[in-house]
């Protein structure tokens, strides 16, 4: 014959973890608030790293383009005053140039007028002479 044993019902033995009516009933929740809370926390935190994470580039490549203009700018300025040095320089030479070639013609000039007042007063004489 066969027999089947009863089937016999498994029970936990008590313990403090699945006692619902000797421990604390608000425990689990107030361990459920903080972990929302928790979560809570990370969340807005995420957000905002996510935030800074967007908004860091756009930044940076501004703050990039910026300085990379006010170089620019400042290698265009430089430019701009190296030509305009370079022409104030190359018109005051011209100037020098011009006053020593006009120094020079003045004294070729007074030269000649003194060639013609020695000239004129040789001629002077000669002719005095052949009078006398």
């Amino acid at each position: 014959m066969n027999i089947k044993p009863a089937r016999r019902r498994v029970t936990a033995p008590p313990s403090a973890e699945f006692d619902l009516w000797n421990g604390d009933p608000f425990k689990d929740e107030r361990e459920l608030r903080l972990l929302d809370k928790f979560v809570a926390a990370v969340i807005i935190l995420m957000v905002c790293l996510g935030l800074l994470a967007y908004c860091t580039p756009a930044s940076a490549a501004d703050c990039w383009d910026r300085y990379s203009c006010d170089q620019e700018r400042q290698r265009e300025e430089s430019r701009r005053d190296t030509d305009r040095w370079s022409a104030e320089t190359s018109r005051r030479v011209q100037e020098s140039v011009r006053d020593l070639e006009a120094g020079f013609e003045r004294q070729r000039a007074e030269a000649r007028h003194q060639e013609l007042i020695d000239s004129i007063d040789a001629n002077t004489l000669a002719t005095r002479r052949r009078r006398y």
